[in-house]
């Protein structure tokens, strides 16, 4: 019994395995207004006409099918309490509680204004059970722990009992002139008049959860309604000026009844207060809406736990794509920058972060160079520009030369932004007459191994000296920083205090590095250039 409650929660719990889903629906109310009249009625349709106080609580269960929107059995358990209990037996009934009824005396003013205490009772008092694994010396030991119910998923029903009552006291004041009132009590009610009565009876109170009431008791009454107002067409004759004849003509509809102010007293109870909906009910009679009120509730709650599960397996979908999209967002290239280690010292770590964008821009152009010459020299071994597995650059500008050459054409060496670029000269030809592999080998060069030879050769130097300054700026504020963390933060571990070492070691060594590639490098795009011009000079 309540396992909708108790499964709500995302601890490890032992609960119900069972498919059927499991309700547990607590009756509450005053003394004497009815309740166990209603359990009676919902589990075995009867009525008791002796009143006995209800001392013990009674516990039914029954399996239902809904249709929500498919055939669905449910399980549903209904615990009478008795009107007049001590608080804390009271709270223990409130356990596991998936929703409530407040039964109240329609016909008892008094009876409606107490509802309110009554939600608010069980609102106050609901606990959600959780029964957690715990490893002792002994071994496993199931401990149960209880924690606040979330009151806005315990919905709780107003119903309204005793409407017969109401029923009689409408068929004494509609009672023709003449008639006393005994005649009329003893004057059974006509059937119709009683379903007339009854409309309006069921309030959502702004949530629609008990429209199944109204719908069905329409049905049962339809087809008298249908023979009814077959009856109530009459022909009628009129007569007119000319030569108008007889016209044929339906009776004006009836006007529909208000509803009876213990209704509507009713309804302003259920909205004031915050009930799921209310009901006017009779357990005296066997169609007085006992079954469609109760059946409404379960489906709405049946309603709710199948939209809270598809929400928890959609949010499990989405937990899994995110965790996926981490997995390959971990994936990085491994000729990737990677940032200096972190020292956890923080004014230390914040000396190292300003290194990093200097360290990438490096790192960024020593990879363009690498691989833009072995691209530019894969091309050249594509085309036939130069032969065996092993030549210089020299050899691939000498095979381009002698390329273009049969081709009557030129190549052009021009120096620009430090470096050189590359173009050809000689008579202008259409554009389906050009070599296209000889243009994307060219096009290659400007655009690939050009452009890395330029920055290196205008931004390295710069990044060099900037490495050289940053590093001994870090040895010297080295010690300061970190005797500042211990003054904060205490005497740090053996284990810190190596890390620390050990971190400032390796992110100097790094940017030291760093420094000779800057000197290497540019080194690299100078003696680049001088083989080039060497080899437009042959």
């Amino acid at each position: 019994m309540g396992a909708g409650c108790s499964g709500r929660s995302d601890d490890l719990i032992i609960g119900n395995t069972s498919e059927v889903p499991n309700f547990k629906i607590v009756l509450v109310g005053d003394p004497q207004v009815g309740k166990t009249s209603v359990f009676l009625r919902y589990f075995k349709n009867q009525f008791d006409y002796s009143y006995r106080p209800t001392t013990t609580v009674s516990i039914e269960n029954v399996v239902k099918k809904l249709n929500v929107p498919e055939h669905t059995i449910v399980s549903v358990s209904i615990w009478d309490l008795p009107g007049r209990e001590e608080m804390d037996l009271r709270k223990s009934y409130y356990r596991d509680v998936d929703a409530a009824i407040v039964v109240v005396d329609i016909s008892d003013p008094e009876s409606v204004d107490l509802a309110g205490t009554w939600r608010q009772d069980i609102l106050n008092h609901a606990v959600i059970s959780k029964k957690r694994i715990v490893n002792t010396p002994e071994g496993h030991r199931i401990d149960t722990e209880y924690e606040k119910a979330d009151a806005s998923q315990i919905p709780v029903l107003l119903l309204g009992n005793k409407f017969d009552i109401v029923e009689e006291k409408l068929a004494m004041m509609n009672a023709p002139d003449g008639e006393d009132a005994e005649s009329v009590s003893e004057k059974p009610v006509d059937k119709d008049d009683k379903e007339d009565a009854r409309k309006g009876e069921v309030s959502d109170g702004g949530k629609g959860e008990a429209k199944a009431a109204e719908s069905s008791q329409e049905e049962k009454m339809g087809d008298g309604k249908n023979e009814e107002g077959e009856r109530s067409k009459r022909k009628e004759s009129t007569s007119s000026k000319g030569d108008e004849g007889e016209v044929w003509k339906y009776e004006e509809e009836k006007v529909k009844e208000e509803k009876p102010a213990e209704i509507l007293y009713l309804e302003a109870c259920c909205e004031q207060h915050g009930f799921v909906g209310s009901v006017a009910v009779s357990a005296k009679e066997p169609d007085g809406g006992i079954h469609t009120a109760i059946q409404a509730l379960v489906r709405h709650l049946l309603e709710h736990r199948l939209k809270f599960k598809a929400l928890q397996k959609m949010e499990a979908v989405q937990v899994k794509r995110s965790k996926h999209k981490r997995r390959k967002a971990k994936k990085v290239r491994p000729d990737a920058f990677q940032p200096l280690e972190l020292t956890k010292v923080p004014q230390l770590d914040k000396l190292f972060a300003q290194c990093n964008p200097q360290l990438m821009m490096v790192h960024e152009a020593n990879l363009a160079y690498e691989q833009s010459m072995k691209h530019f020299k894969h091309l050249c071994l594509d085309m036939g520009v130069v032969k065996g597995p092993k030549f210089s650059i020299e050899d691939c500008f000498e095979g381009i030369r002698k390329v273009l050459r049969e081709e009557e054409l030129e190549l052009v060496v021009q120096e620009k932004d430090g470096f050189v670029e590359l173009a050809v000269k000689g008579e202008e030809k259409e554009e389906e007459e050009k070599n296209e592999e000889m243009k994307e080998l060219l096009q290659t060069f400007d655009s690939e191994v050009r452009v890395a030879c330029c920055a290196i050769a205008c931004g390295f130097e710069a990044a060099g000296k900037n490495l050289e300054q940053m590093d001994d700026h870090i040895v010297g504020q080295c010690s300061e920083l970190i005797n500042e963390h211990i003054q904060l933060n205490g005497v740090l571990a053996p284990k810190e205090e190596q890390h620390i070492k050990d971190t400032i070691d390796i992110n100097r060594a790094r940017l030291k590095h760093a420094h000779l590639q800057c000197d290497e490098r540019r080194q690299d795009v100078e003696s680049l250039l001088r083989k080039i011009t060497a080899a437009m000079l042959w």
